[in-house]
């Protein structure tokens, strides 16, 4: 590595990303700190050599918006590495971060130790304009969870800092949604038939899905594949999203159509959106280069 650069949240976890900005810049030994909302994201990455490392610090949102600008620049995009702050952390989960104790002085170590492994990239184009992903694109229920949390958060951010009680929040309005019927609102004229229960279509590029919960097996981040799975909703997802019952799996894609009939919450890596009535793309936007720990699924 010819050189470590940090992008940090520095209002995720709390705070805790700007707290991180502090420490590292405090330490010296070459590395590069910038902040969002303070720098330009597409100019830092558009800066980059290919040699170097790139490190999102913040939350799934935070390190899909750099893998997707890495993504763009194909063979010239530089490593990417992943410091988890934020809720869910799943990206961080599947590349083996999430749960270590990672200190600002050890954090250059611990990545050079990391293993280099290869992660798919999409997009999702449509009447929205063109969004990049590397988690998860999901329709229904748990969007809608997502899209009110988030206007909660806006209006309440100190009161909402903790992953904890984030945690808690998303399960108490999760507990409120009635279901939604996809099978009238949600068509795949070139994938698998959504089952007449479902309230929520998930397709996952990554094996963790809300915080930590397997949506299927057999899942490789760099295959080139998603994985379409339905759930339920009310008692059923409850269990799905805590990991005490395997949604179902329909269908593994290279790409799919997503027609829909009425306007629906969409999320895509933890960040919701209102999707319009129209006619949505789903397709394969190249894979990246990212750092994971030994013994994570990506590195095995």
């Amino acid at each position: 590595m010819s050189q470590v650069c940090f992008i940090i949240n520095p209002t995720s976890g709390g705070g805790r990303g700007a707290r991180l900005a502090e420490e590292l810049s405090t330490l010296g030994g070459g590395a590069q700190v910038f902040i969002l909302g303070r720098c330009d994201l597409v100019a830092i990455v558009a800066a980059l050599e290919p040699a170097d490392v790139v490190v999102a610090c913040g939350g799934d949102g935070t390190a899909s918006a750099v893998a997707g600008l890495l993504a763009e620049r194909g063979a010239r995009a530089p490593c990417l590495g992943v410091v988890p702050l934020g809720t869910g952390n799943d990206l961080a989960r599947t590349l083996g971060w999430a749960g270590r104790r990672l200190s600002p002085s050890t954090l250059a170590v611990e990545l050079r130790a990391g293993v280099e492994c290869r992660l798919d990239c999409w997009t999702l184009s449509g009447p929205t304009g063109r969004r990049t992903w590397c988690n998860y694109l999901s329709l229904g229920i748990d969007a809608r969870v997502a899209h009110r949390f988030h206007h909660l958060r806006l209006r309440h951010p100190r009161l909402i800092s903790g992953a904890g009680l984030n945690r808690a929040l998303y399960a108490l309005l999760g507990a409120q949604q009635r279901g939604t019927d996809l099978v009238r609102q949600v068509r795949l004229p070139d994938g698998p038939r959504l089952p007449p229960w479902a309230s929520v279509l998930v397709l996952c590029n990554i094996p963790s899905y809300a915080g930590g919960a397997k949506l299927a097996e057999d899942m490789h981040c760099g295959d080139g594949r998603l994985e379409a799975v339905a759930m339920g909703h009310g008692v059923s997802l409850g269990l799905a999203t805590g990991r005490l019952r395997r949604p179902r799996l329909l269908q593994r894609l290279a790409g799919v159509t997503i027609e829909v009939g009425n306007v629906l919450a969409m999320q895509v890596d933890g960040e919701p959106f209102a999707a319009p009535r129209g006619r949505y793309r789903v397709a394969h936007a190249g894979t990246i280069r990212v750092l994971a720990a030994g013994g994570s699924p990506c590195a095995t």
